[in-house]
C-alpha cells in the first residue's frame, strides 16, 4: 500500500514536472502583455512629442490669428493718425453732409505713409482702403476702412477742435474734471478723470468677434478663448463689485487708483517743413491750321516744327506750265517798205494831196490817208501807192492747252487812200483847179527793210511751295511758390514727422 502510494505520487510528481517543463518553454516563445503595453505607450508619447514640436515649428493659421489681427489693427491705427495729420484746416469739408475720402493709394502717393501689407506679405487693397471724413453740426465722423485680402474692416473716430487739441482737429476724448479744494494752501487743484475708450471683451458685437482680451478675432479663437469662462469686467463697477483695469475685482481705493489718472504736465512741440512746388507755363490751346502761305525754299529760311509760340509744318506744292513768246533775235521781220526820200515842186490843184513815186516820177493826186484798223496776216505783207502796213506785233495761232501750232500770226495796223495819176501841165489845170505851187513828197519803195524780231513759244513751269501754321500764346509763366507746414506733435522727435520732411524748430508749449 505504501509502496503503491509512492509510485503513485512519483508518477504525479513526474507528471507535474512535465507541466512545469511545458509551461516554461511556452513563456520562453511568448512575451507577457506588459511589454506591449510598454512599447506602445511609448510610441504614444514619441508621437504626441514630435506632433507638439511641429505645431511649435509651425504654428496653424489659427494660431496665428491673433498676431494677425494684431497687425491688422495697428495699420488701421496708423491710417487713422496719418488722416488726422493730413486734414489741417484748409482740407476739411465745409458744409455740413460734406465728405472728403482720400484712399490708401492716394496716401502712399503722397508719401504719407510707407505699404502696408497683409498677412501673406501682398499690399492691401489701395481703393476699397480709405478713410473717409463727413462734417457733422459740430464736429467730424471719420470712417477707416482697411481691407488686405479676404479681410476688410473698419473703425468710427469723431473729430473736432477741442480744448486738448494740439492741432486743428484731434480725436474726441470722453474726459470729466472735478475741483478738490486743499485747506492748507486754500488753492483749487484740477484732477482730469480720462475714461478709457470702451473696448468689448468675449462679445459678438456687430458681426464682430472678441476676445478676452478685446481684440477682433475669428469665431474659432473667439470660441477658444471665451467658451466656458466666466465675463470679466475691467474699469467697472457691476452689481456693486469694483473691477480694475485688469478684470480684476478689487476695494473702491485700488479701483480708483488703476481706472482714474491724473494728467501730467504735456507739452506740444512745433515741427516745421518748407516745400518748393514749381508751376510750369501754361499756354493757350493751338489755334487752327491757317490758310496756305507760299514760301521760298530756296530763300525763305523757316524753321519747321513745333515751337514755343508757332507750329510750321509744310503743306505742299503746285506746279503750273505756261507758254509765252519771247524775241528770237535769230529771226528778223524784214518788210517791202515806201519810204519818204525828199521833196519836189510842182504846179497842183489846192484842194488835193499829192505824192510822187520815185521809181517811175509818177505823179499821184489823193485825199490823205484812212486807217482801216488791226489786220492779221500769216505773212509780211508790203506797202504799196495806196495801201501802207504797221508792224503791231505777232503770235502763234490754234492753241490748245498751252500748245501751238508753229506758224506765226502777225499783226499790223492798216492805212489805205485813193490816188489817181496826174499828167495835165499848169495850164491843163487852170482851167479845172486853183492852181498853186508846192512842195511834193517823193516816196521810194525800200526792200527788206528791218522792222522787227520774230517772237518763239517758250514753255515755262513754275513751282508754288506752300506751308500753313499753328499760333498759341502764354497764359502764365512758369514760376516757384514756397509753402511752410507747421505741425504741432506732444513728441519732441516725432520719428514720423521727421520721416516726412518735418524738423523741430526747437519752439514749444505747455498744454496742460
Amino acid at each position: 500500500m505504501n509502496n503503491y502510494e509512492n509510485n503513485n505520487y512519483d508518477n504525479n510528481n513526474y507528471s507535474n514536472n512535465n507541466y512545469d517543463y511545458n509551461n516554461y518553454e511556452t513563456n520562453t516563445n511568448k512575451k507577457p502583455l506588459s511589454y506591449y503595453i510598454k512599447r506602445f505607450l511609448l510610441a504614444f508619447l514619441f508621437i504626441v512629442i514630435v506632433i507638439f514640436l511641429l505645431l511649435w515649428i509651425f504654428p496653424t493659421k489659427s494660431a496665428l490669428n491673433p498676431f494677425y489681427d494684431k497687425i491688422f489693427g495697428e495699420n488701421i491705427n496708423t491710417m487713422k493718425e496719418v488722416a488726422i495729420a493730413y486734414y489741417t484746416t484748409e482740407r476739411l469739408p465745409k458744409d455740413v453732409g460734406d465728405t472728403k475720402r482720400l484712399t490708401l493709394g492716394q496716401m502712399l502717393d503722397m508719401k504719407l505713409l510707407l505699404e502696408i501689407k497683409d498677412k501673406n506679405g501682398d499690399m492691401c487693397d489701395v481703393d476699397d482702403s480709405y478713410v473717409e471724413l463727413t462734417k457733422l453740426d459740430n464736429e467730424y465722423k471719420m470712417k477707416v476702412n482697411l481691407k488686405c485680402g479676404e479681410q476688410e474692416d473698419y473703425i468710427i473716430v469723431y473729430l473736432g477742435c477741442y480744448d486738448y487739441c494740439l492741432n486743428d482737429i484731434c480725436e474726441k476724448q470722453d474726459t470729466t474734471s472735478s475741483t478738490n479744494k486743499n485747506s492748507t494752501t486754500n488753492k483749487n487743484t484740477t484732477t482730469t478723470v480720462v475714461k478709457k475708450p470702451e473696448k468689448h471683451y468675449c462679445a459678438i458685437v456687430n458681426g464682430k468677434y472678441y476676445d478676452n482680451n478685446g481684440k477682433v478675432v475669428s469665431k474659432q479663437a473667439y470660441e477658444k478663448a471665451c467658451k466656458s469662462k466666466p465675463t470679466k469686467h475691467y474699469c467697472a463697477i457691476v452689481n456693486g463689485k469694483y473691477y480694475d483695469d485688469k478684470g480684476n475685482v478689487v476695494s473702491k481705493s485700488e479701483y480708483k487708483k488703476a481706472c482714474t489718472t491724473v494728467k501730467p504736465a504735456v507739452y506740444k512741440y512745433l515741427y516745421k517743413k518748407e516745400v518748393s512746388v514749381h508751376y510750369d507755363k501754361v499756354y493757350s490751346k493751338w489755334s487752327d491750321w491757317s490758310s496756305n502761305i507760299e514760301y521760298n525754299p530756296k530763300t525763305d529760311n523757316i524753321s519747321w516744327g513745333k515751337h514755343e509760340y508757332v507750329w510750321y509744318e509744310k503743306n505742299g506744292s503746285k506746279t503750273t506750265t505756261t507758254t509765252k513768246l519771247v524775241v528770237d533775235k535769230t529771226k528778223p521781220i524784214y518788210q517791202t517798205r515806201t519810204v519818204k526820200m525828199g521833196t519836189y515842186s510842182r504846179w497842183v490843184c489846192s484842194g488835193y494831196d499829192y505824192f510822187i513815186n520815185s521809181t517811175t516820177n509818177t505823179l499821184y493826186q489823193t485825199k490823205g490817208w484812212t486807217y482801216q484798223g488791226v489786220v492779221e496776216l500769216s505773212y509780211i505783207p508790203s506797202d504799196t501807192n495806196t495801201a501802207q502796213y504797221i508792224y503791231v506785233d505777232m503770235y502763234y495761232e490754234n492753241c490748245n492747252n498751252d500748245i501751238c501750232s508753229i506758224k506765226p500770226v502777225y499783226k499790223f495796223k492798216k492805212y489805205t487812200r485813193s490816188a489817181s495819176t496826174v499828167t495835165q501841165s499848169k495850164e491843163e489845170l487852170e482851167a479845172v483847179c486853183k492852181v498853186e505851187k508846192r512842195d511834193i513828197d517823193v516816196y521810194a519803195t525800200v526792200y527788206d527793210d528791218f522792222v522787227a524780231y520774230q517772237k518763239k513759244q517758250v514753255k515755262e513751269s513754275t513751282t508754288k511751295y506752300y506751308y500753313h501754321k499753328k499760333t498759341r500764346t502764354l497764359i502764365r509763366d512758369e514760376y516757384t511758390d514756397k509753402k511752410v507746414y507747421k505741425v504741432w506733435s506732444y513728441d519732441k522727435n516725432d520719428s514720423s514727422l521727421i520721416a516726412q520732411g518735418y524738423k523741430y524748430t526747437g519752439i514749444y508749449e505747455k498744454v496742460s
